[in-house]
């Protein structure tokens, strides 16, 4: 493989790998793979002869993906449940994580079948069998069933590839000689390993329904009767048929007209209450008025004359006459 081009020599591990699984049976690889240069981390590999029987190789598929669910020695179960919806998280409570690196794709270390010595047409049904009878192992699901959405998790999926050293030879390890199990097209390997219809179009996907959402939402937005203008986040919220605050005003109208209207009715009540403070001001005042000129004393009124007083004086004036 080093010599059709992928990866060097050093890349390879050629001595078989063991993985043991929980029931004590171990698996191998007959061949490792790691090229991270190449865009290949990790791969391991099954050069098939086509002296296995199809069973044979799913069983093989569903051994590895037993022995990629192992738990890491440390790891909590009730966490490594949870995290089976989180996505890449989930791995890193799995066993394989702690001896191979990150794929630095979604899933399971990938799988490779080459098949040796193989006509056309054994190597097509052997790869129609092997991707219907092996469909639960390889294949992603849907990350949900909502309109639009049609990204699918692969992150609990073997990403399984099939070559013939035929191909390799002839046209290297770099071409497109590599079918992944589910596509028709024959890739190169990076082409075959990649998903793009994984998280990349999930992120879009999830994008596009956010501007949905949002271009649906504007729709709705309420539009002040007054002056035309948008209602802000905070005013539709406060004008919300569910919303609890109190003293919202006019819900037909937005927070600056509403605000006018505030200002408004605070300057109305402010005058009408100077109005009465000036009117019991002035009522006070002339009421004060009123009690200063009751309280000033009234003149006497002069004492009539007694009639001894007028004859005194009529004698006095006579007196002054004669003297």
């Amino acid at each position: 493989m080093a010599k059709a081009g992928l990866g060097t020599l050093l890349s390879w591990q050629t001595t078989e790998v063991g993985h043991k699984l929980s029931n004590n049976f171990v698996q191998y690889a007959d061949l490792t793979l790691r090229a991270p240069a190449a865009g290949v981390p990790v791969m391991l590999l099954k050069v098939d002869r086509l002296n296995e029987s199809v069973d044979d190789l799913v069983h093989k598929l569903q051994r590895y993906t037993a022995w990629f669910e192992l738990l890491a020695p440390q790891a909590d179960p009730a966490e490594a449940r949870r995290a089976r919806h989180r996505g890449a998280e989930v791995h890193e409570f799995r066993l394989w994580r702690h001896v191979y690196p990150s794929t630095r794709r979604e899933g399971y270390p990938p799988l490779a079948f080459v098949f040796a010595d193989a006509s056309e047409t054994t190597m097509t049904n052997t790869i129609a069998r092997l991707e219907r009878e092996g469909r639960r192992f390889w294949e992603g699901r849907p990350y949900g069933p909502s309109e639009g959405f049609t990204a699918v998790d692969y992150h609990q999926s073997i990403p399984m590839v099939v070559t013939t050293l035929p191909l390799l030879r002839q046209h290297g390890a770099h071409a497109g000689v590599w079918r992944r199990l589910g596509r028709a097209a024959w890739e190169t390997l990076t082409e075959a390993l990649d998903n793009p219809d994984g998280d990349r179009l999930h992120a879009e996907q999830l994008r596009r329904a956010e501007e949905r959402r949002a271009a649906q939402r504007e729709a709705e937005r309420p539009v002040c009767v007054r002056c035309g203008a948008k209602f802000t986040d905070e005013r539709w919220a406060q004008t919300s048929p569910y919303s609890r605050q109190t003293g919202v005003g006019n819900p037909a109208l937005c927070g600056p007209c509403h605000q006018q209207d505030l200002d408004r009715a605070k300057a109305e009540q402010e005058a009408a209450q100077a109005a009465a403070k000036a009117a019991q001001d002035a009522a006070d005042a002339a009421d004060g008025a009123g009690n200063t000129i009751a309280r000033t004393p009234a003149a006497k009124p002069a004492r009539p004359l007694t009639t001894t007083t007028a004859e005194a004086r009529s004698v006095l004036g006579l007196s002054r006459q004669a003297g």
